[in-house]
């Protein structure tokens, strides 16, 4: 919903408006790393099926909601922060 109501409003053309556009790309990258971080334990466990997803997925299916579920979490507000970052055409 505040992403939609955000997209609706109209831009307001003032000059010193423009230089100071908010640019998320900060805030991207710091949640996508942050997102690394908390899901790294999960990560250094099963190192050998680093490249096998669907077999760290069988043998996480229980008791690894703390890690899983904030770096979702995290790697969702990094997208929406990066989805604001490029200018509307």
């Amino acid at each position: 919903v505040i992403s939609y109501l955000y997209t609706q409003r109209k831009p307001i053309y003032n000059k010193s408006n423009t230089k100071n556009k908010p640019r998320y790309v900060f805030t991207s990258l710091l949640f996508t790393f942050l997102a690394f971080i908390i899901y790294l334990p999960v990560l250094m466990e099963f190192r050998e099926y680093i490249l096998s997803p669907r077999r760290i997925y069988e043998l996480t299916r229980t008791g690894y909601g703390i890690y899983f579920y904030p770096s979702l979490m995290f790697s969702l507000v990094a997208s929406i922060c990066a989805f604001f970052t490029y200018k509307k055409s």
